[in-house]
């Protein structure tokens, strides 16, 4: 769970965060690839049956999941993989 603010214990209150938000409906322009790997991802596949299915190594599978990951701003591949199920469960084809 990324908090935009750190939470005071003692109050129970949301200190502002120094770092900007990220808007949410940013237009994030991906590869070919990376979307086909992306979508995979929010299906609930693995790096490996990814490879399997495109054909390409895990070692690509891994570059493709690294870059969306950066155009996304994220700091982690899960984060990357829990924003692609939401995506594949709404039917959201912004990765397009």
């Amino acid at each position: 769970m990324d908090l935009i603010g750190k939470i005071d214990l003692r109050t129970m209150k949301r200190k502002p965060s120094k770092r900007k938000a990220v808007r949410e409906d940013r237009a994030v322009s991906l590869s070919r690839r990376e979307a086909q790997v992306v979508e995979l991802m929010g299906k609930g596949l693995s790096r490996a049956e990814i490879s399997d299915r495109l054909g390409v190594s895990r070692k690509c599978v891994s570059v493709f999941i690294e870059r969306a990951r950066a155009k996304f701003r994220l700091k982690t591949s899960l984060q990357l993989r829990h924003l692609a199920f939401r995506m594949a469960m709404f039917g959201d084809k912004r990765t397009r």
